[in-house]
């Protein structure tokens, strides 16, 4: 596979990652507006670079079925064959014991449960399994609160980098789902497929003359920091989720603190008395593993193959 050369974004990397996804195709503030003739200038350069293209496109068309098909993130197809492969699936499952635990906590603390968290539940207005496991999730917290304290805290920690990675990836996802690949049904032409994905990579645009307009300090090099910075995200969340599953494995096993994700027809079915915190993490580190390949190759494809735009040499120093 592919290996992409990077440095670990560290704290900064999450917010810059999604400052970049947004800019995929929104113009920054320009050092230069070039201005390339489209005939018949901008389509031979189309037309020279028309196999690469073609290379690039599939990369791209390939890199969309996974995040539509493969591994999606379950925020628009909640058919049971894809959810049950989404990110949705198990992060909502953590996503519901949150709540509750976050509850029976400030239940504990102060033996009052508020509605201060809009996604908790109130204990009076639970169903009774909920209410049941909100119950004794109580009981268990009040008993041994210093205890539950901290795994709480360690709980959190590891929950909110999730749900962070979470917003992040479906932004990232709707970037990346909205590049034009080979399989646009919206243009049906062969060469107006290429001429988009090109305008696109370049980040050009057209005139009121029908000109091509670049930005000087926009090329497909920039294209390709923004993947790699995408590509480094999605590896982090993978780290991330593996060292959350290896905590889970380690604290979050007492039967009080497991009955909140077990047993729940929360998928279709898919709850499981068998199912841990640990196995949940897994499943996500998974999923975030899942489009590193298709990015890396969309990468080497428009590192290895694509050429200048014309007359300009601004791409390759």
């Amino acid at each position: 596979m592919y290996s992409i050369p990077r440095e670990s974004p560290g704290a900064w990397g999450y917010v810059r990652c999604i400052l970049l996804y947004a800019t995929f195709t929104i113009p920054l503030a320009a050092a230069e507006i070039l201005e390339i003739p489209y005939n018949p200038t901008w389509r031979q350069y189309v037309d020279s670079e028309s196999q690469n293209l073609i290379a690039i496109g599939n990369a791209i068309d390939s890199l969309k079925d996974t995040i539509s098909n493969e591994c999606p993130i379950g925020d628009s197809d909640r058919t049971k064959a894809k959810y049950l492969r989404s990110l949705f699936f198990p992060y909502f499952t953590l996503e519901s014991a949150e709540g509750k635990f976050t509850q029976a906590v400030k239940g504990a603390r102060g033996g009052k449960y508020s509605m201060d968290d809009g996604n908790i539940m109130d204990i009076q207005g639970a169903g009774s399994q909920a209410r049941g496991e909100l119950l004794e999730l109580q009981k268990y917290s009040a008993a041994n609160l210093e205890e539950v304290e901290e795994l709480y805290k360690g709980f959190e920690k590891y929950f909110k980098l999730t749900r962070d990675a979470v917003v992040n990836t479906i932004a990232l996802g709707r970037s990346l789902s909205g590049l034009p690949g080979l399989t646009d049904p919206q243009v049906q032409q062969d060469w107006d497929i290429l001429n988009n994905i090109a305008q696109r990579i370049n980040f050009a645009r057209t005139d009121d003359n029908g000109s091509i307009l670049l930005d000087s300090d926009k090329t497909p090099q920039l294209f390709v920091k923004k993947l790699r910075d995408a590509y480094v995200f999605l590896e982090n969340a993978e780290i991330d989720a593996r060292k959350a599953a290896q905590w889970s494995l380690l604290h979050m096993i007492d039967p009080d603190l497991l009955s909140l994700i077990q047993g729940a027809d929360l998928t279709y079915g898919a709850g499981s008395d068998t199912f841990t915190y640990g196995d949940l993490y897994k499943m996500i580190a998974e999923w975030f593993s899942c489009w590193q390949p298709e990015i890396a190759n969309l990468i080497f494809a428009m590192e290895n193959h694509l050429g200048q735009a014309p007359e300009l040499g601004l791409f390759h120093s």
